[in-house]
């Protein structure tokens, strides 16, 4: 009788045990967590805050591009325990370091994968709310970039579509690895499909990355103390025109 209530103390004391570890990874895996890619404001800003836009898919125009960048929204559930009263430091902040990138056909066939370094840093959540960041991430880098350009063969109408997977990873103040969950985004490439000339001038401004996302004004080439040389040869290239 006693072996047997020793053995089942152990086995009892091994199941906590195991729990613990487990809920301690859960726990860990959800702390930080990425809300989508941002979309930055007309000045190509990104706020940090849980009502900033996000993207529902991410655009690469390899005429005028060899990467696709994305700006994201990181999430930081651990809550604060510093404390002024007690003189004790604040150890929930985290601090980015990186992300890991998975590259996907629509079919789940594995393209590309690489560690890329990245910066950011995410405060302690206040009150048991998230606090957010910024953590800006090459989703596509140029190698596959240049796959897609292969695959679209300069045809303006051809498009191809990828499935991106990130993950972002750093440091707690406390010394704690973080890695947070994964974010799933497709992007589809394209040949020139950014290039916008409207018959009237709709006096937009440069986008924030040229061939990412937002359209490109070929109006921007015209002469003048206003034109823009950067998107005067991507343009003229990207129609077959050359420098002219």
């Amino acid at each position: 009788m006693r072996r047997s209530l020793q053995k089942l103390f152990a086995l009892c004391s091994f199941g906590l045990l195991a729990a613990t570890a487990t809920s301690g990874c859960a726990d860990n895996d959800s702390q930080l967590f990425i809300v989508g890619v941002a979309v930055p404001d007309g000045e190509c800003n990104v706020t940090p805050d849980e009502g900033t836009a996000i993207r529902l898919g991410g655009l690469i125009d390899v005429a005028f591009a060899s990467t696709y960048t994305g700006d994201l929204l990181v999430g930081n559930q651990l809550t604060q325990r510093g404390s002024r009263e007690e003189t004790k430091t604040e150890t929930s902040r985290i601090a980015i370091r990186g992300a890991e990138v998975q590259i996907f056909t629509p079919q789940q066939q594995l393209i590309n994968e690489y560690t890329v370094a990245a910066t950011g840093f995410v405060n302690q959540a206040p009150n048991g709310d998230a606090s957010y960041g910024v953590a800006s991430v090459t989703l596509i880098d140029s190698a596959t970039a240049g796959q897609l350009a292969g695959q679209l063969g300069g045809d303006p109408n051809a498009r191809v579509g990828v499935v991106v997977e990130v993950r972002v990873f750093g440091d707690s103040l406390g010394g704690s690895e973080v890695t947070s969950a994964k974010l799933t985004y497709p992007i589809t490439a394209c040949y020139t499909c950014t290039l916008s000339c409207p018959s009237e001038d709709p006096n937009l401004p440069p986008p924030c990355s040229i061939g990412n996302d937002d359209a490109v004004d070929c109006g921007a080439c015209r002469t003048g103390d206003d034109a823009n040389p950067n998107l005067c040869d991507a343009a003229y290239i990207a129609v077959g025109r050359g420098n002219n």
